[in-house]
């Protein structure tokens, strides 16, 4: 979880049984106060589809503000670096 231009963001990997399963997804969820969140939403690719894959990385900012981060994408689960010049950094 992190702080952000005055919200909290939070985002996991989750799954109806076991890890890095079909049925995995990432998500996020923000927060003004820390007690109230929005509702879980897909963090999504360049092309607006979900990502499906797995992060094996927190994402991380850079001094140019660009949020890079690694994630294991289907099939084979090769680790690929992914990145955002989003600044909410879930899209893009």
């Amino acid at each position: 979880m992190t702080r952000f231009k005055g919200c909290y963001y939070c985002m996991w990997q989750q799954s109806a049984c076991d890890e890095d399963t079909p049925d995995t997804g990432i998500r996020y969820a923000r927060s003004i106060d820390g007690q109230s969140w929005s509702r879980p939403a897909p963090v999504l690719m360049a092309d607006g589809t979900p990502v499906d894959g797995i992060f094996e990385q927190d994402p991380m900012m850079l001094p140019e503000r660009r949020t890079v981060g690694a994630v294991h994408f289907r099939p084979g689960y090769q680790v690929v670096p992914v990145y955002t010049d989003d600044p909410s950094g879930v899209r893009g």
